[in-house]
């Protein structure tokens, strides 16, 4: 980080050190507030040419495997993953951890992952199966118990999305990962962006100030990667494509007019967007914790 902020300042052009990279856009799911329904069917997965080639024309230091789709679907998943511990890029999962098995989550976790989140919902399992439909929410919790008493040294988090329909659990969803030792991270539904529950009367940040300035600092660090090989800034942003991987270098693209105008709007607040992204807050408290909180008396 510190060698990117220095070429920066002085000009230079450089490149992100972290990817999202969507192996696939297929998913074993149709959870209520997801955005797939809305950007359309684009059936193919990402080849295991296609990540191989991606992986070796750039110098990403590290990779989630993170976009519109479930990654666990990918037939080649463990394969991919083997590939970038061979080639030194340390790897994150982002899962609803439903498709993991006992040989897959071994195998998965012999690459020595940085990270592991399952993304769950709600503690009770009525309202997490209604929320993540077609989930079995008692297979997602054997699931997650087996990574968590075989992680080694990987993180494994439970990530929360919240809304007022979910919020109230909050407190429960702390204690079920306390008693696990799993971090959980929680964040609002991005209203512009997801689907069907997500509508803005559902936000949980429409109650909180508006907001001071930016504390994101990915449009300098990292970019994403969609499963056809077209890069955009971040997975919140899909109406400013950057260009192909395939196509173009991703110093390239990194340091183009389109990014750099991206970067300036962002950071002044003038992409709606980005505004709208849990990113945004002042200070070091996100605007969900600052509303948990402000709601239920929360710390940190």
């Amino acid at each position: 980080m510190l060698k990117q902020t220095l070429k920066r300042y002085m000009g230079f052009s450089y490149e992100p050190i972290f990817a999202k990279i969507e192996i696939t856009r297929r998913c074993n799911l149709d959870c209520e507030m997801c955005y797939r329904h809305a950007l359309g069917s684009i059936p193919n997965d990402m080849t295991l040419k296609q990540f191989k080639q991606i992986i070796d024309k750039t110098n990403f230091k590290r990779i989630a495997t993170h976009g519109y789709g479930e990654p666990l679907i990918h037939p080649d998943f463990l394969e991919m993953m083997q590939y970038c511990q061979k080639k030194g890029v340390k790897t994150m999962l982002v899962t609803n951890g439903t498709l993991f098995t006992e040989e897959l989550a071994l195998g998965y976790l012999k690459t020595n992952p940085v990270s592991i989140t399952f993304s769950i919902d709600s503690p009770h399992k009525e309202q997490y199966e209604k929320i993540r439909r077609g989930a079995s929410f008692d297979r997602v919790m054997k699931n997650l118990k087996f990574i968590a008493d075989n992680r080694g040294n990987t993180k494994v988090r439970v990530h929360m999305t919240v809304w007022k329909e979910n919020y109230k659990t909050v407190p429960e969803m702390k204690r079920l990962c306390k008693n696990m030792d799993i971090e959980l991270g929680i964040a609002d539904i991005t209203y512009s962006y997801d689907f069907k529950k997500s509508r803005e009367k559902n936000s949980v940040r429409n109650e909180m100030p508006k907001n001071e300035y930016r504390k994101c600092y990915l449009p300098w660090l990292s970019t994403y990667i969609d499963v056809e090989g077209d890069v955009y800034p971040c997975t919140d942003n899909l109406n400013w494509k950057l260009g192909s991987i395939y196509e173009k270098s991703m110093k390239e693209i990194y340091n183009s007019e389109k990014m750099r105008k991206f970067r300036e709007l962002s950071v002044t607040g003038k992409n709606e967007n980005c505004v709208k992204c849990s990113a945004w807050a002042p200070g070091d408290c996100p605007i969900v914790k600052r509303y948990l909180k402000k709601k239920m008396g929360l710390g940190r």
